[in-house]
């Protein structure tokens, strides 16, 4: 979809027609967000272009400011979870900026953390921490403890993802003080899923497990599917690291169940990925490819090279257990290099250390291989070995476990 980046020429003050059309955006923006505030389920990909359109317009029309943020704001989460991010993106910046020439800087930060969200799930990790220290530096200066809050939360968050774990936690204890103080129900359920996450990552089970279970009972109190799913999933994932298949199995079930009833396909293929993940950890090998292949067909569908990249990693694992070594290699070089090409090096690490573990085997299909070369490289790129530190301790558990070696959405 090609979005206008300005409203018609016929839409000027001196067009008779202009004051008709100005009331037809602001009737537009009214309506959809009525609209978007009473979905409960998934938004169809052709409403989400629509709406994109329609902030588009809003946006090249200042009286219809208030609407448009709103409108961004309350559409976010489906816009996000739709993978399909070009657009938004437009429209993200396009109303960071207006929301600053109209010093609205309440709905500059918010629009920003919006701004974040998406940068995380394109991978611009840099992005990601630049625009969360600018909210939190903002949110100080005007005491808005809710989006300095928020912004803490989802740092603490993006620091799990990059193994900075004493910092997430950090962060997400901070965030919790203020959206105690603050009575924030949404605000407080994320973060004790995120600590439960941080907590999960130290071994330190039984905060986790007190963690993510009341983030899901939070959760279930405000009617939140989407954020029962995370809950659901990160207490799954929780039971295999403490060896309890059988709760395990029943809170990856029950995110499957919140998946469904949301609509949302990325959330279902993601499910369908981490059951996967399950049956391969537990020997359930064709059960485990079945469910990668459901899932990666979505992740292609959505161009989603991150959940692409992620499944061709488990499926290199799936085939690398049944000994099927020409399926597993051609899976784990895909797999690698997208990763690389995403800046992903600690998911390119995990690749490349199934790659050269079983180097005499995998050699044999590509004489020419260079993946210790890779390996190498990625090593030595930080001075203070943060990587080799990772790379040793995930080579460690990459024998010690099969639930390390994959990846989870």
């Amino acid at each position: 979809m090609t979005i206008k980046t300005t409203l018609p020429p016929t839409a000027d003050a001196s067009n008779p027609y202009a004051e008709l059309f100005f009331d037809y955006i602001h009737r537009s923006l009214e309506d959809t967000l009525e609209e978007v505030k009473a979905i409960k389920d998934a938004m169809p990909d052709e409403r989400r272009l629509q709406i994109c359109h329609i902030l588009d317009y809003g946006l090249g029309l200042p009286s219809a400011w208030e609407s448009v943020s709103s409108l961004a704001v309350q559409s976010a989460p489906y816009m996000e979870r739709s993978g399909d991010w070009d657009e938004w993106e437009i429209i993200l910046r396009r109303a960071v900026e207006l929301a600053h020439d109209e010093a609205d800087t309440d709905s500059e930060m918010a629009i920003m953390i919006l701004l974040a969200r998406l940068s995380q799930r394109q991978n611009h990790f840099k992005q990601v921490v630049y625009y969360y220290r600018q909210v939190i530096k903002m949110a100080r200066l005007v005491e808005n403890q809710y989006e300095e809050a928020r912004a803490c939360s989802n740092l603490g968050y993006l620091f799990i993802n990059t193994e900075r774990i004493q910092r997430s936690e950090t962060l997400c204890l901070y965030a919790l003080v203020l959206f105690k103080k603050l009575n924030s129900k949404h605000g407080l359920a994320h973060t004790h899923n995120h600590l439960g996450i941080t907590y999960t990552k130290q071994e330190r089970y039984t905060e986790a497990e007190y963690n993510l279970d009341l983030a899901c009972k939070m959760w279930q109190a405000l009617q939140d599917n989407h954020g029962l799913f995370l809950g659901h999933t990160n207490l799954g994932f929780l039971y295999i690291e403490k060896r309890q298949p059988d709760k395990a199995l029943f809170y990856l079930s029950k995110a499957f169940h919140d998946a469904q009833v949301s609509g949302e396909q990325m959330e279902i293929a993601k499910a369908w990925n981490n059951k996967g993940l399950f049956h391969l950890l537990f020997g359930n090998l064709i059960e485990a490819e079945a469910l990668f292949f459901k899932a990666q067909e979505i992740f292609v569908e959505k161009k989603n090279l991150i959940e692409i990249a992620k499944t061709q990693h488990n499926l290199g694992l799936m085939y690398q257990y049944r000994s099927k070594w020409k399926q597993a290699y051609s899976s784990l070089q895909s797999a690698r290099k997208n990763f690389e090409l995403l800046g992903r090096s600690y998911e390119e690490i995990k690749v490349l250390v199934a790659l050269t573990e079983p180097s005499s085997i995998f050699n044999s299909f590509s004489p020419s291989d260079d993946s210790l070369n890779r390996l190498a490289l990625l090593i030595g790129q930080h001075t203070n070995g943060k990587f080799e530190k990772f790379y040793h301790h995930y080579k460690k558990s990459y024998h010690d476990s099969l639930l390390n070696r994959g990846n989870s959405q």
